[in-house]
């Protein structure tokens, strides 16, 4: 577990509830996109499948065309569902792979910085 700043709080957090940061697992990022893909395959085999059973046996032409058309709908919203969860699992995985990033890096981009010498230009002495 890691924690991430929300706001302009300048102390690190002593606790769950502290406000302006929240704790983040990239495993349980990671494990939650990958579930998400797995669900957007799922998904993504019912567009395959005739959810009406093929509209051959509905007897009056009208009710098979109408059958016929529900199920080309069907079809499509499932596939667009498919690919909304599939991206969603895509952007926890980069989300979790950014937060990896960030903490490996963080100590070469906050090293401390000698105010004194932006204010002024001359280093401070030790």
């Amino acid at each position: 577990m890691a924690w991430q700043r929300t706001d302009g709080d300048s102390d690190r957090p002593s606790g769950e509830s502290s406000p302006g940061w929240f704790r983040y697992s990239a495993d349980t990022l990671n494990r939650a996109g990958g579930a998400l893909l797995g669900a957007a395959d799922r998904v993504e085999d019912l567009a395959g499948r005739s959810p009406l059973g093929g509209s051959g046996g509905y007897g009056h032409v009208g009710l098979a065309g109408a059958a016929a058309t529900y199920e080309a709908r069907l079809r499509f919203l499932h596939r667009q569902v498919a690919h909304e969860v599939e991206h969603a699992g895509y952007e926890l995985r980069g989300t979790a792979q950014a937060y990896e990033m960030t903490d490996m890096y963080a100590s070469d981009r906050m090293a401390p910085v000698d105010i004194d010498y932006l204010m002024t230009g001359k280093k401070s002495q030790p």
